[in-house]
């Protein structure tokens, strides 16, 4: 009875934490997924991305609207980034994928590929895709899951 006691308790903290909308996001502070604002991240001029299982998650640093920190963009649809600064470092992070992830260049101008990130890895991986251009738009994908995004330097 003490397992499914303690197995209760932590359940509860669980729901409690994603009801209330409260995730970290690797990239600053603590905020609510609905709050549609984006976390400041660690360093100046960096935006972070979050590559997925079928999935492309902006962790800070995409200004426009819809791309507050923790919106989820799954299959079907295309995350769209825009900096606040054409100088941004967008960084591309890779968790515990299961399978293995790489982001390409889909389009021109493009952007430097990032090397093919293995799955089941133990520790997160995290490439940044520095930016030369100003006022122009870069379109990219997960060579694995075909996911897509659209990132707009000012």
């Amino acid at each position: 009875m003490m397992f499914v006691k303690s197995w209760t308790k932590g359940w509860f903290f669980y729901l409690f934490l994603v009801s209330t909308g409260v995730f970290l996001s690797g990239c600053g502070q603590a905020t609510s997924s609905s709050s549609g604002s984006s976390l400041s991240c660690s360093a100046a001029n960096q935006a972070h991305i979050q590559v997925g299982e079928g999935f492309l998650t902006p962790l800070c640093g995409c200004n426009g609207p819809g791309e507050g920190a923790g919106t989820i963009f799954s299959r079907g649809q295309v995350l769209t980034c825009h900096l606040a600064q054409p100088n941004t470092q967008v960084i591309f992070q890779f968790g515990k994928a299961v399978n293995p992830h790489q982001i390409v260049p889909s389009g021109t101008p493009s952007l430097t590929p990032t090397p093919w990130v293995p799955g089941r890895g133990v520790v997160p991986l995290a490439y940044p895709v520095y930016f030369g251009q100003s006022a122009t738009t870069y379109s990219f994908q997960d060579a694995t899951t075909g996911m897509t995004g659209q990132i707009i330097v000012p």
